[in-house]
């Protein structure tokens, strides 16, 4: 996400923002396409929409416009601290 932030999400349903969301209301809310709850679009992640009723930085948004895109999870999305890798047994000769 620009900025750094966590990617939006439903607030009924806990969807992330997905290129089927519609926004309404000149931008300031987003319908879901998964439960159709109308949520309120956060002040740093609002964009006016133009004449045909698409966000104007739809194309900077890679959530917004691609079938997939990846994050790294800030600590609020985890349920416990990352695990370390495990260790890899090498054979010898």
């Amino acid at each position: 996400v620009l900025g750094g932030g966590a990617p939006p999400r439903c607030s009924r349903c806990r969807a992330y923002a997905n290129p089927f969301w519609t926004f309404v209301d000149g931008g300031r809310r987003h319908v879901c396409n998964l439960c159709g709850a109308s949520t309120d679009v956060s002040n740093d992640y609002f964009c006016n929409l133009g004449v045909d009723g698409m966000r104007r930085d739809i194309a900077e948004r890679p959530e917004l416009c691609r079938g997939v895109c990846e994050f790294a999870a800030p600590a609020a999305f985890q349920a416990r601290p990352p695990r370390a890798p495990p260790l890899q047994r090498t054979r010898t000769p």
